[in-house]
């Protein structure tokens, strides 16, 4: 039968995954194989980012998976894996069909351009291979992913996808927008341009998300910019670091920009601990590993910037 994967199955989906990816080692570029291909970290980030699994089971047991992520104007087919030992049972097909009558909206579906019998597989159920030109336009569109993926992998589009010329999709139309100036108290508040408003608020207002498991301790975070407030490029978020707190170490395929709003501290990158304080801007380039920790008296806050088609927490 075909279900909606839960987090317990969060472990049987990555091991689908990873199984079933054997096939692109030695036939994708080398640069991109990674061993595991998908970490759970990685996992985790696309299911924060929206991609909702669904699988196959029999018997009990989780035998194929398929991810469907909602884009607003398009539906992305996302990482459809069959263990390697039931393939060619049809398993992808039902449950690519199973996807395909949940959205009334075009899909896309991206994949290695190595990936041969991939390609083949969606020709079979009427996707069609758009240009390079378009590839690449939708693929910074509507994924993220590294410029080198960008380049060795293609993008097939559904019946109900049309080219640029008839679609408006890629197009931002142009607006006018009219804004009153306003005071604002620096350390508490921040303007936020929604649709032809914008809006003020003081970022404290923000419920904050409490992250005190795994790695991370005495962090609160909010997402005071974004998609829900129409920022459809950019996501800001702000940390408090707790005295004696830290964010996890980690790194993913997206940059951060940031900004210590006050306190001080340290920030992990280029393999050593450098000290930072009110007043300094940071870049992180994507896969760099990175942690902030505060081992000064007082709050430490900071504020982070990513692309929107990254996790907003």
């Amino acid at each position: 039968m075909i279900r909606k994967c839960t987090e317990a199955d969060f472990e049987a989906v990555y091991e689908i995954i990873n199984d079933a990816a054997e096939a692109y080692r030695g036939i994708i570029p080398a640069d991109r194989w990674h061993q595991p291909y998908m970490s759970r970290e990685q996992l985790k980030q696309e299911i924060d980012a929206g991609v909702s699994f669904w699988g196959f089971e029999e018997d009990g047991t989780l035998i194929g998976v398929m991810g469907i992520q909602d884009k607003g104007d398009v539906t992305l087919i996302r990482h459809a894996y069959v263990r390697s030992r039931m393939r060619n049972r049809g398993i992808g097909s039902r449950l690519l069909q199973f996807l395909e009558a949940t959205t009334e909206k075009p899909i896309l579906i991206g994949t290695w351009a190595d990936a041969t019998w991939a390609v083949a597989f969606y020709q079979k159920y009427g996707y069609r291979l758009v240009s390079t030109e378009e590839k690449n336009q939708l693929l910074k569109k509507y994924w993220y992913i590294p410029e080198r993926q960008v380049e060795t992998s293609v993008v097939l589009a559904g019946k109900k996808w049309n080219s640029p010329t008839t679609n408006r999709t890629l197009t931002r139309p142009s607006r006018q927008t009219h804004c009153k100036h306003r005071a604002t108290d620096a350390h508490h508040q921040v303007a936020i341009l929604k649709e032809d408003i914008m809006k003020i608020l003081k970022y404290s207002d923000v419920k904050a998300t409490q992250f005190e498991s795994g790695e991370a301790k005495g962090v609160a975070g909010r997402v005071v910019v974004g998609k829900k407030d129409g920022a459809n490029n950019f996501c800001m978020r702000v940390f408090e670091i707790s005295v004696g707190g830290n964010t996890p170490k980690h790194s993913h395929d997206w940059e951060h920009e940031m900004f210590i709003h006050s306190g001080e501290g340290e920030i992990y990158g280029n393999g050593q601990w450098n000290p930072v304080k009110s007043g300094n801007a940071i870049f992180v380039p994507s896969n760099e590993e990175h942690q902030i920790r505060n081992r000064s008296k007082k709050l430490l806050v900071v504020v982070c910037l990513i692309p929107s088609k990254a996790p907003e927490l």
